[in-house]
């Protein structure tokens, strides 16, 4: 196959397409980004006031919006024209992509700083003086995009299990079991474990005590930052 006629690649030739994903970056992280799905962490210098480490500090994972060009971009990635890549063709489209993102990435600073720039500061530094430290840099190191939309939602979280000390237990075959079932049935994570250890005495619950959904670890998109949080000098 020619993988130069697939859609992704015609994406990729289209002039506006950089322009358009930068905005729904932008657009998502504007409105989505929050504690829940943003981790942060750096150390600032005590002589200079200054960020120790110039490498990714701040990270922010989300799902991808509907009916925008950034959810199209997710299912041309892996659109059933792509199917009959070979292996090289596959590794292209890899390199191709990262390459494409890393453009995307920059131009989203590049247009929209300083509306990342408010965003993160909202969050992490929320009661912090812009005076005082000013943000003045703020660089994409990494920019992901995947499609899981045909993952069930309930499998995109983890599940902690609670067992009885120096039992052992299938955690594999019980969280597979719980999935399942909160895909045929729509129970939550709680109710499956009452049903099946107080009300149909599950023996592959026997020597669990809890259960309860975990947080969320499969996301469509993933941004890498690095953020100077260095204090200005007076």
């Amino acid at each position: 196959m020619n993988i130069t006629e697939t859609k992704i690649y015609k994406f990729f030739e289209d002039e506006k397409s950089i322009d358009k994903l930068a905005k729904d970056i932008k657009d998502l992280f504007v409105e989505k980004a929050a504690k829940s799905n943003m981790e942060y962490s750096f150390d600032i210098s005590k002589e200079t006031g200054q960020v120790k480490i110039r490498k990714a500090n701040t990270s922010f994972v989300c799902d991808i919006l509907p009916e925008t060009t950034l959810f199209s971009f997710k299912k041309m990635l892996f659109d059933i024209d792509l199917k009959e890549m070979t292996e090289k063709e596959d590794e292209q489209l890899v390199e191709d992509t990262k390459n494409f993102l890393i453009k995307v990435g920059d131009k989203t600073i590049e247009k929209y700083f300083k509306e990342i720039r408010n965003k993160i500061r909202e969050v992490v530094l929320s009661d912090s003086d812009d005076r005082v430290i000013p943000l003045s840099e703020i660089i994409i190191n990494k920019l992901d995009i995947m499609d899981y939309s045909s993952v069930p939602e309930p499998s995109r979280y983890t599940i902690n299990i609670g067992k009885i000390p120096g039992k052992d237990i299938g955690v594999p075959e019980i969280i597979g079991y719980v999935y399942n079932q909160q895909e045929e049935t729509n129970k939550t994570v709680k109710q499956i474990f009452e049903e099946e250890k107080i009300e149909l005495h599950n023996p592959l619950f026997d020597n669990v005590i809890g259960l309860e959904q975990g947080s969320k670890y499969l996301h469509e998109v993933s941004i890498s930052f690095f953020v100077d949080y260095s204090i200005k000098k007076n």
